[in-house]
C-alpha cells in the first residue's frame, strides 16, 4: 500500500488558501504513486539510505534532533525534538506520529533520518508545498527527513514489514509535515496521528510517549 499525506501544521488565519480561510490544520491526501519532485524510485518517498543519513540505534532507539532552523509546531518553535523508533516525533507534550507502533529493529529494518538546507532539496519541498498549497508563495529554508525501511513488528511475522517516512519542512515561520507510506504490510496496534490536540502521558518505567485523549 502506497500512500501520502501532507499535513499544514502551523498556517496563520489571515493566509487564504485555495480561496478558503486557513485553519490551524488541513490534510491533503495524494494518490498512491504520486512523485513528488526529489522522491526515490518508490514515486512516493524523498531519497534516503545516501551518504548524509544516519542511522538510529537497533531496537528501542531515541535520537534528539537540533534542528538549525527552529520549527514552530504547536504554538511554539522548537530547537531541538525527538525521533523514536517506534514511528514517532516528540515535540516536548506535542507528537507527530506518521506510524506509532511496536516496532522493534534489533535483529532487521533500519531506520534513516537527516537534516538539510540543501538547495536543491529545498527547491523540491518548496515545490511540493506550493503544488499542493497554491497561492502561498512558500519558499522551504530546512528540510527533515526520517525514513523507517523495512521495519518489523515486535513479535510479529519477520516476513511482514513497513516502509514509511515522515517529512518536515519550514521556512521557520510556517510549517509542513509529510507522510508518506510506501508499502504497509502490517498494522496491528499502530496509530498515525498528527497530534497537537492529544495529551502525551509517560508511562511508569517506559521510555516512549502514550497517546490519550
Amino acid at each position: 500500500m502506497a500512500l501520502c499525506y501532507i499535513a499544514k501544521i502551523l498556517l496563520f488565519a489571515h493566509i487564504g488558501l485555495q480561496g478558503a480561510a486557513a485553519t490551524n490544520e488541513t490534510t491533503t491526501p495524494m494518490t498512491s504513486g504520486t512523485s513528488a519532485a526529489g522522491t526515490s524510485g518508490t514515486g512516493v518517498l524523498y531519497e534516503y539510505g545516501n551518504a548524509t543519513d544516519r542511522l538510529t540505534a537497533r531496537g528501542d532507539g531515541i535520537v534528539s534532533v537540533n534542528p538549525t532552523v527552529k520549527f514552530p509546531f504547536g504554538g511554539n518553535t522548537y530547537s531541538s525534538f525527538d525521533l523514536y523508533n517506534r514511528g514517532l516525533l516528540y515535540f516536548n507534550g506535542f507528537v507527530i506520529a506518521p506510524f506509532s507502533a511496536n516496532i522493534y529493529n534489533a535483529v532487521s529494518g533500519n531506520i534513516y533520518y537527516r537534516q538539510s538546507a540543501d538547495p536543491s532539496l529545498l527547491a523540491n519541498a518548496t515545490q511540493d508545498i506550493n503544488t499542493y498549497f497554491p497561492g502561498l508563495g512558500f519558499s522551504a529554508q530546512w528540510v527533515f527527513i526520517a525514513t523507517w525501511d523495512k521495519v518489523p513488528q515486535n513479535g510479529g511475522n519477520a516476513s511482514q514489514v513497513n516502509t514509511f517516512q515522515v517529512v518536515l519542512i519550514t521556512d521557520g515561520t510556517i510549517s509542513f509535515a509529510l507522510f508518506n507510506y510506501a508499502d504497509i504490510q502490517w498494522t496491528n496496534g499502530a496509530q498515525d496521528r498528527f497530534a497537537h490536540h492529544y495529551w502525551v502521558q509517560w508511562l511508569i518505567g517506559k521510555t516512549e510517549p502514550k497517546f490519550i485523549s
